[in-house]
Parts: structure tokens; C-alpha cells; sequence
């Protein structure tokens, strides 16, 4: 049941819309910083709990790639924080979830994904979904 990819994301889906909205809540009476933290130090307990034992440890180009990837992601949390604490959750979620923009170009490019129509129709309106929302 959960090695389906589909089920997995809904219960992604479901548990980043919970995150937002607890997230927007936590930040009416915390700081950004503070907030970010909280969120971040369960984050990072839950994973050393659940994941950390299964994890292989080594240090090459795969490593690498992955600490590469964790710095993007803190960083763009450190962002994200910034601008919910400033901006309405129901703009800055939808619009910074707009990351898939990037990462299907640079998938295309890089990955040799294929560009097919129903992908670049998708993320066309993903484009137009961004720019009614900040409008």
C-alpha cells in the first residue's frame, strides 16, 4: 500500500497543507525565526528517528549531490519563512510551490526527461495559476 508513488504524494499533499496552515498559525505569535526552528528541530528529530537508521553513510558525488540538495532546501525554507510571516498563506504557499517550474525545466534539460504536451500544458497553468494569485 505505501509503495505506491500516487497514495505517497496525496499523503504528501495532504500533510504539506496541514504544515502551511499550522505554519501561518504558529506565525501570528511567533517570530519567523522562532517559528522556523520548532518546525525545523521536529523536522530533523523525526527524520534521526525514522529514516537516519535505514540511511547508508559514505562520502562521494551521490553525498555530495544530497548535502547540495539539503542546502538548497534549507535555504529555501529560511526564504520561505521570511516571506509567510509578511504575505497571506494562501498566495505565498501556492506561489513558492511553483518550485516545479524550475525543477521540471532543469529536469528537462539535464535529466533527459521527456517534454511531452500534457507536461508543458501542466505547467503552463501552474505559470498562470502564479500570476492570477499575485495579481
Amino acid at each position: 500500500m505505501l509503495d505506491n508513488w500516487k497514495l505517497l504524494s496525496v499523503i504528501a499533499i495532504g500533510l504539506w497543507g496541514l504544515w502551511g496552515f499550522l505554519a501561518k498559525i504558529a506565525l501570528h505569535d511567533l517570530s519567523w525565526a522562532t517559528a522556523q526552528v520548532y518546525v525545523v528541530g521536529t523536522h530533523f528529530a523525526l527524520i534521526a528517528l525514522a529514516v537516519a537508521p535505514r540511511a547508508t553513510w559514505g562520502w562521494d558525488k551521490r553525498y555530495l549531490i544530497a548535502v547540495l540538495a539539503g542546502l538548497c532546501s534549507g535555504l529555501g525554507s529560511i526564504v520561505f519563512y521570511k516571506a509567510m510571516s509578511r504575505g497571506p498563506a494562501s498566495v505565498v504557499i501556492p506561489v513558492t510551490a511553483q518550485y516545479v517550474l524550475f525543477t521540471a525545466f532543469l529536469s528537462f534539460a539535464f535529466l533527459g526527461e521527456p517534454v511531452v504536451a500534457r507536461k508543458v500544458i501542466g505547467l503552463i497553468l501552474g505559470a498562470i495559476a502564479v500570476a492570477l494569485l499575485t495579481s
